[in-house]
């Protein structure tokens, strides 16, 4: 269950308003997490505006649908997550599309210091810096050039900010598996971040 004082503790009313049709709280529900939720999906179809605005909607189309199965076990977002990604998975499988990734090599990259400085640009929120515009679009395209499950590990920690328990729920793995993708993405990025360097150069 939530946690008194923690991220969640502010959504008992929202729900309980969502649950009773309020027009109020939906407006509010939308508000709360649509950008957040819009990123997250744009991330995961490659980066395609249209598609990611069609799984928003449907995303929440679908969590309004639901919102009487939900029991607080989890925040509002982390749930919301959940349903996203399970909108995603079936656009790829109905649609055949998938977002073309780059192929990346087994080697190792953990010292690579270029690698490293773009990967703490995943610890913030990057988006307001206008000092860094060079560093956010190669961040952004490294991501993007990912396989889909590293983008998404990465995302959901460093950019969305949630814990590995709620990753590892969204991702419906266990908490060691999460730790273990996460660690092998970390060094895909940072192979990633280096060749999309050289192309800016």
């Amino acid at each position: 269950m939530n946690k008194q004082g923690g991220p969640c503790q502010n959504e008992e009313k929202i729900v309980e308003g969502l649950k009773a049709g309020d027009g109020k709280a939906v407006e509010r529900f939308y508000e709360m997490f649509a950008n957040r939720l819009y990123r997250y999906i744009h991330y995961q179809v490659g980066g395609v505006k249209e598609d990611a605005e069609d799984l928003l909607q449907e995303t929440f189309m679908a969590s309004l649908r639901s919102i009487h199965n939900f029991r607080g076990e989890s925040c509002l977002y982390t749930w919301l997550c959940s349903i996203a990604r399970h909108k995603v998975q079936d656009f790829f499988r109905q649609s055949g599309k998938h977002p073309k990734v780059l192929e990346l090599d087994d080697e190792s990259d953990d010292d690579n210091p270029v690698g490293m400085v773009a990967e703490k640009a995943l610890y913030r929120d990057f988006q307001d810096h206008e000092s860094a515009i060079a560093l956010r679009e190669m961040t952004e395209e490294a991501l993007l050039k990912l396989p889909e499950m590293y983008r998404e590990v990465l995302v959901l920690r460093y950019i969305e900010d949630l814990s590995v328990t709620e990753v590892s729920e969204v991702m419906e793995r266990s908490y060691k598996a999460t730790e273990s993708l996460l660690s092998r993405a970390r060094v895909a990025f940072r192979k990633a971040f280096e060749r999309t360097k050289k192309d800016f150069e």
